[in-house]
């Protein structure tokens, strides 16, 4: 089911919070961004948990902004996963079908059923107690599914596993949500786990969606510095002025000096702007220079984090101003000068945010 909230607005003390996105019929939408943004409120508000101060909320294309909760045939799965523990697997999952009427021996069949589609078969009798970390959120999401909901909302459902669990689990949430053809609304703050876990993403920020769209539009083209910092793709220099450059290219001056950057679709002569310098595309040379002639950034390294299959690094020029960069495949110690190549594809403009 189209699930499309038009401007869920609700107002705490301290935060603002409006919510814009539309997720299609079966296809899944991640709502990320740091802690406090409000994405748990917009979660919230579509579920009929919150009651919104103003803005609509459209469930298959009526209007379900006054409904309680219990009519929205949404089905959610909460950070804790809110099992019953007095409960066993089984009656857990099938806790929700009681309150629809079906028959006990209805509920166990379609409970037993879901579990074992979810590779929990043989677990109903067990105790909730009894569980791993990802037996429970595998048994919060069957009975989530076990109403047929129209959606499937989950709230940060992965943040309390260790992380080798947590990168299989939401593999497998994925696997599911594609299998089985479930709309999915995922809140996140891990920004690989929305990627993975959305056809789109929406980027909130100060309560707002700052950004809505795929996730290679989003770590490609960001909307504004201020998702390129929070993404962390690179270095975001502020652009200290412009230069005459070639059709297609912008000259910025920045504190690393001028960078060749791609000219954006539409540039506001009136905006400021920052230069992206994305790590995962400056290209490692010679110190002395790139091969082809272009200027590099050069840098003496003062810090090294090895992350498995590259190294990440942070340089600072002679001029005192930092870089980040990642070399593949090689270490790299603190104290070395590297250079690196920063060709148009690798500097991208991108406007500072009003406010910001």
């Amino acid at each position: 089911m189209r699930c499309e909230a038009r401007s869920l607005r609700k107002d705490w003390p301290s935060l603002t919070v409006i919510f814009d996105a539309a997720v299609e019929d079966g296809r899944s939408l991640a709502i990320l961004g740091p802690s406090g943004c409000g994405k748990s409120t917009a979660l919230r508000l579509v579920a009929g948990l919150e009651r919104p101060d103003s803005g609509r909320l459209l469930l298959g294309g009526s209007d379900a902004t006054d409904k309680p909760a219990r009519e929205r045939g949404l089905g959610v799965v909460f950070q804790d996963f809110a099992l019953f523990p007095h409960l066993s697997v089984v009656d857990n999952v099938a806790y929700g079908l009681a309150v629809r009427g079906l028959s006990r021996a209805d509920r166990r069949s379609k409970a037993e059923a879901l579990l074992a589609r979810l590779g929990l078969e043989g677990f109903g009798r067990r105790e909730v107690a009894s569980l791993s970390g990802g037996e429970r959120q595998r048994v919060a999401l069957a009975r989530a599914l076990a109403i047929d909901p129209a959606a499937v909302l989950l709230d940060e459902p992965l943040s309390s596993l260790d992380p080798e669990l947590r990168k299989r689990l939401r593999s497998e949430l994925r696997d599911l949500q594609r299998r089985e053809g479930f709309t999915m609304l995922a809140v996140t703050h891990d920004i690989e786990e929305a990627f993975l876990l959305g056809d789109e993403v929406a980027l909130m920020d100060g309560g707002r969606v700052v950004q809505l769209g795929a996730p290679e539009a989003l770590w490609l083209a960001p909307a504004d510095a201020g998702v390129a910092r929070f993404l962390g793709r690179g270095t975001v220099l502020p652009a200290l002025a412009f230069e005459p450059a070639p059709a297609g290219l912008v000259h910025a001056r920045t504190a690393l000096g001028v960078l060749a950057c791609r000219e954006p679709v539409a540039r506001d002569e009136a905006a400021r702007y920052g230069v992206l310098v994305a790590a995962d595309a400056l290209v490692p040379v010679p110190a002395t220079g790139s091969a082809d002639g272009s200027a590099a950034l050069r840098g003496r390294v003062v810090r090294a984090d090895f992350a498995g299959s590259l190294t990440r690094l942070e340089l600072e020029t002679e001029g005192g101003a930092r870089f980040r960069a990642e070399l593949k495949g090689r270490d790299a110690s603190p104290g070395e000068t590297l250079a690196f190549a920063a060709q148009p594809d690798a500097c991208l403009l991108v406007p500072e945010r009003a406010g910001s």
